[in-house]
């Protein structure tokens, strides 16, 4: 399923090399030089992943409260949530525990690119202000 809905979302991006990685199962969608998406196909459906850059911000605190306001309410992440890698890095997942049809599969992309695009700015106005 998630092999054929990318197919789709490639043509009509008009992304000729399409998103397939050497890993089966696993594709990126890059939507920047160092900004990707990266799905990988799970037993119900598939994952979402976005490493959304370093979570270098002067009041952490506030900031990781700011985000958990986010996650628990939903409205501001549509259901993603997010957490730090090892190397400090603010990361977006989201998980779709279904196969849903193409058009479905296309708002929920859609959906998360907006998603990342919001919080990879607020990252960035955060790490500015320190």
């Amino acid at each position: 399923m998630l092999e054929r809905h990318l197919e789709k979302l490639a043509k009509e991006w008009e992304v000729k090399r399409g998103f397939s990685t050497s890993t089966p199962g696993v594709f990126e969608i890059p939507l920047g030089d160092d900004l990707s998406i990266v799905l990988t196909a799970i037993d119900s459906g598939f994952s979402l992943y976005t490493v959304l850059g370093s979570c270098t911000v002067e009041k952490k605190g506030d900031f990781f409260l700011k985000l958990l306001a986010s996650c628990n309410l939903g409205e501001s992440t549509r259901g993603a949530i997010f957490s730090l890698d090892e190397k400090e890095n603010l990361v977006l997942s989201q998980w779709v525990r279904n196969a849903p049809q193409y058009r479905d599969f296309y708002e929920i992309i859609e959906d998360y690119v907006e998603i990342v695009d919001t919080w990879r700015a607020v990252l960035e106005l955060e790490v500015l202000a320190k």
